[in-house]
């Protein structure tokens, strides 16, 4: 059923589903008033209000493997830094090295 109301004096009828979109003439004002598709009232539109009306509850297996995710996730970001920090670390002291080879060979030049 559809509910339609003159938005000129208020009045208030019901029209079956066919006549959705269609327009009568209102008895008390005599004005058009159209019968509106998104005022259709069925029962299975009251049930779906009334279920979507509850709070959705989140399953606990959920819950655990979205911690598991995150516990995994920051594994793989402490593995990368503690990679990261390993090379730089290697390379510093490759450098290290170059720099006391450069120092070696300017006293072997100056020796000879």
């Amino acid at each position: 059923m559809i509910k339609t109301t003159c938005k000129i004096c208020g009045y208030d009828k019901e029209f079956g589903d066919k006549y959705a979109g269609k327009t009568f003439k209102c008895p008390n004002c005599t004005s058009p008033v159209k019968i509106e598709i998104n005022q259709i009232l069925s029962e299975s539109k009251i049930i779906n209000e009334d279920i979507t009306n509850f709070p959705i509850q989140t399953p606990k297996i959920k819950i655990v493997i979205n911690k598991i995710t995150y516990i995994i996730l920051g594994s793989f970001i402490f593995a990368f830094l503690l990679l990261f920090i390993f090379l730089i670390k290697h390379i510093l002291q490759f450098l290290k090295i170059i720099s006391i080879l450069k120092v070696l060979m300017l006293i072997v030049k100056k020796k000879i």
